[in-house]
């Protein structure tokens, strides 16, 4: 038996061979001693705060780090081994509680701790967990590289966790789906989420019963996209296309109808019309430029300037007097002529469209200093909606599009058709009227009209003929694919679009954002609280 001296004089037997912390407990079972209470002064509370923060901040390295300065400056109680040893005690008496935050606050500081996806949040989260595991670790290497398997596990979970809660609280929306939707275009679930997930979704469209209801929705969101295009072409113009107008040629007949309208309205306020020496200037630059083309168009030219000079002599001499018809017809062949030969496949035969651009231009310039500023304005915002419908009826029909609905490609390559600007520079930079709107449309719509279902037919006619052998799986497997239709339907659809976009304010973002910043440290928290009760 080994003699214990009690602190009050006492002496009393333990067993021999025992450790110090099983003397320890064998006196204090025998009652002779009572637990001592672990010291929770305030500044014991805030060493223990200070002490996990370092944790965290030193991804589980800090007892490592204090018993090495501890052995080099002499502080310490004996070599490197026992410092640690001491260090490691010393741990072990924090709360769980305060260690975690402090290791959670402590992680802020690790630099790239953030991850923007979840397959980055589980791997950033298995690296900090296993090289914190590692250093909670005690033994050799193969004890610590078990420890780091484990907290790289446990981390992972943790990152893939917090990478989960962040989407979840404010999902990742490009600013692409931002812009559209700001302009009424409701994308699809898939094409909300990116390219991965408009992948899957256009897979899926080969389905039975689902791959009509993805077609539908995205059908829904290509017309969109085409009435956003048109209502922006003519903003401020005062035309506006029907809300529930059908996409297609109809809506291009229809607000094509309605800028005529507008525009004939217009000239019919202004007063007289009589040239002046801008209009002399403008008319001899024009046709300048058309004396250096070759002689492709030059007929077309020669005749549209000579129509041009019947009506502003006509109105001369009738005391200035131009019928809205009249300055509106002339308009529109001058601009209808110039379209032709810019889309003309023989580049010589494309250079006459700017001279015919240059007079119709000239003209609409003589009209707007004819008249009050009111008017003026008034004529150029027509004047700017017509430049943008242009773009749309070159677009309706391209490549691509459909019975006059026409993709983002489609409108991207007619925005860049009608740049007049040296060398296309406008679409050069990324401002040619309607580009912004063509390319975020692009990137998450993409580029085709969705078919007509052909394959989806082929698989409903496989459905039905399995119907008549095994009902019950069929039926459960019609009833399984009705219900994932469900997103793809009006008020499906909306309601995704909200779920996955609606929280993108302030107070979500920064909430999303204060996840996925803890990230470093609750992996490295998680991983050494594991490998502690290893």
């Amino acid at each position: 038996m080994t003699e214990v001296r009690l602190p009050d004089g006492r002496v009393v037997k333990a067993p021999d061979n025992a450790t110090r912390e099983q003397i320890i407990e064998f006196v204090q079972s025998q009652g002779l001693v009572q637990p001592q209470e672990p010291d929770r002064s305030l500044f014991r509370r805030a060493d223990d705060f200070v002490r996990s923060l370092a944790e965290g901040a030193t991804l589980g390295f800090a007892d490592e780090i204090a018993a090495g300065l501890n052995t080099v400056t002499g502080l310490g109680s004996g070599d490197l081994s026992e410092n640690l040893a001491a260090e490691r005690e010393r741990d072990r008496a924090i709360p769980t509680s305060t260690r975690l935050a402090g290791n959670v606050i402590g992680g802020l500081a690790v630099p790239g701790g953030a991850a923007r996806t979840i397959p980055g949040a589980i791997g950033r989260g298995a690296g900090f967990g296993g090289v914190a595991g590692f250093g909670a670790g005690e033994g050799g290497l193969e004890q610590r590289l078990e420890t780091a398997r484990t907290g790289a596990l446990t981390g992972g979970a943790v990152g893939g966790g917090l990478g989960a809660a962040s989407r979840a609280i404010s999902p990742r929306v490009s600013p692409d789906v931002v812009r559209l939707q700001a302009e009424g275009v409701r994308p699809t679930a898939g094409q909300i989420t990116g390219s991965a997930g408009s992948a899957i979704e256009q897979r899926a469209a080969s389905l039975p019963i689902l791959g009509d209801a993805i077609r539908t929705g995205r059908t829904r969101a290509l017309n969109d996209f085409n009435r956003a295009a048109i209502n922006q072409a003519v903003r401020g113009s005062g035309v506006q296309l029907p809300r529930n107008a059908e996409m297609g040629r109809k809506a291009i007949a229809s607000v094509e109808k309605q800028l005529g309208n507008r525009f004939e309205d217009i000239l019919s306020r202004i007063p007289r019309v009589r040239a002046d020496s801008q209009f002399a200037d403008d008319v001899r630059s024009a046709t300048e430029i058309a004396n250096r083309q070759t002689e492709g168009g030059r007929g077309v030219f020669d005749q549209a300037l000579s129509d041009l000079i019947d009506v502003v002599s006509k109105a001369e001499r009738s005391r200035g007097a131009i019928t809205g018809k009249e300055a509106s017809r002339l308009v529109t062949n001058l601009r209808t002529r110039a379209d032709s030969f810019r889309n003309a496949p023989d580049p010589l035969r494309r250079d006459i469209a700017q001279p015919l651009d240059d007079l119709r231009e000239a003209f609409e310039d003589l009209l707007s200093r004819s008249t009050t500023p009111e008017n003026a304005q008034a004529l150029q915002n027509v004047r700017r909606a017509w430049a943008g419908f242009s773009r749309i009826r070159d677009a309706s029909t391209r490549a691509g599009s459909k019975d006059g609905i026409f993709t983002p490609a489609a409108l991207k390559a007619a925005a860049r058709s009608a740049d007049r600007s040296v060398g296309r520079g406008r679409f050069a930079r990324g401002d040619a009227l309607l580009q912004e709107l063509a390319e975020d449309a692009e990137r998450v719509l993409g580029n085709t009209v969705p078919d007509s279902g052909t394959a989806e037919r082929v698989m409903q006619g496989a459905l039905g003929t399995s119907a008549l052998f095994d009902p019950v799986t069929t039926g459960l497997a019609a009833g399984g694919a009705g219900v994932l239709s469900l997103p793809f339907t009006r008020p499906g659809q909306a309601l995704t679009q909200g779920a996955l976009t609606g929280r993108q304010s302030l107070p979500f973002r920064a909430t999303s954002e204060a996840v996925r910043r803890v990230l470093p440290g609750a992996s490295i928290g998680a991983a050494q609280e594991q490998a502690r009760r290893r």
